[in-house]
């Protein structure tokens, strides 16, 4: 009899296991695990400090030679005697060039070729192409120097992008941002370094009437004029300084700017809704109000500012369903490239024949 008060009940048993169990894979408030989950963006950032503003620098020399090329079209289609409408296709063709680099950078990373030689490689071309820009006295030599360029400019958008996603997975947001916020300063003091420098007469009347004695007696006094070879060495040397920089380590500008810290606290979805409706709204307020200046002004500051982080924001959303490798960095650097090369061709296209709708 007393065996039989001692004995437990095997069901009662398992239950009570069972419990303990349940006990421990799920606790009894979420908040026990969401502390020790929570990412420290700032450790990120202190353990990986060089490798950071390595990729930022680099990604603000590449803004520098995205922007040189549209403030100094005036001068250069005067240095090359030829008119607006060649230029035009000179930015295209370099913003072709700039997709065809990105594509092969991504094909020679998955073949084994290591990101830092193909990074390296765009960052001493880049200058060098740039100091050339000068020299070249005849369009199709500028072309070529340009598509060179070009091609620099696509290794490194792609391979910068690439590493900063290999480095930080799914915790790359807000360094992406940074990255992209460099982008823009570079392309936002790349002009006003030129600015000083350049005369902006357009040769183009000069050109279609070359036959005329004086009308190339006055291209060559604008080309005398122009000081656009002392711009393209300043932009040049600082180019060349963040090259060293990156040899040594071994590794819209606001809008980016604010992108940062916000990245921290916003999902990229919300980030990206937010942008792309922002978007939409300039755009529409100054297809509407096209004649007015001071709304042309306040969209194209707001058309910036919603634009600045919408590519590094749907990166960093693509990379939490997908594992963004080369061949995938490669496809959206390609089809952002596509949509940069087509819009300036054509806007350029129609201000030669219609002339601007506003200004």
């Amino acid at each position: 009899m007393e065996e039989t008060h001692e004995n437990k009940d095997p069901i009662s048993e398992k239950t009570e296991e069972e419990s303990e169990n349940k006990q421990l894979e799920y606790p009894v408030h979420p908040s026990d695990v969401l502390p020790e989950e929570r990412v420290n963006f700032w450790k990120l950032f202190k353990e990986n400090w060089l490798s950071i503003l390595t990729d930022c620098l680099t990604f603000g020399s590449f803004g520098m030679g995205v922007a040189f090329l549209g403030p100094t079209l005036f001068d250069l289609g005067c240095q090359t005697s030829s008119d607006l409408k060649d230029m035009n296709w000179v930015i295209f063709a370099q913003l072709v060039m700039t997709l065809v680099g990105s594509i092969s950078a991504g094909c020679l990373a998955k073949r084994a070729v290591p990101v830092y030689v193909l990074l390296l490689i765009g960052m001493v071309g880049l200058p060098l192409f740039m100091y050339l820009v000068p020299s070249c006295t005849v369009f199709a030599w500028l072309l070529v120097d340009l598509l060179l360029m070009g091609w620099c400019m696509g290794c490194i958008d792609c391979v910068a992008n690439l590493r900063m996603i290999m480095r930080f997975g799914t915790n790359v947001t807000p360094f992406l941002q940074a990255m992209h916020f460099f982008y823009g300063l570079g392309a936002f003091i790349s002009p006003m370094i030129a600015a000083p420098f350049l005369v902006n007469i357009d040769c183009t009347p000069l050109v279609d009437g070359v036959t005329s004695s004086s009308n190339s007696l006055r291209i060559t006094r604008a080309q005398h004029l122009s000081k656009s070879r002392t711009a393209f060495v300043i932009l040049g040397s600082i180019q060349l300084l963040i090259t060293f920089i990156v040899v040594t380590v071994g590794c819209f500008a606001f809008g980016r700017l604010l992108a940062i810290p916000l990245a921290t606290r916003l999902t990229s979805l919300f980030m990206l809704s937010i942008n792309l409706g922002g978007v939409l709204g300039a755009s529409t307020l100054m297809l509407i109000c096209h004649t007015d200046k001071t709304v042309i002004y306040i969209g194209v500051c707001s058309l910036g500012l919603f634009l600045s982080s919408m590519t590094p924001t749907a990166i960093s959303l693509a990379e939490q369903f997908i594992n963004i490798n080369p061949s995938i960095t490669s496809c959206l650097v390609v089809c952002a490239a596509l949509g940069e090369s087509l819009c300036p061709i054509i806007v350029g296209n129609l201000f030669a024949l219609i002339g601007p709708p506003t200004f």
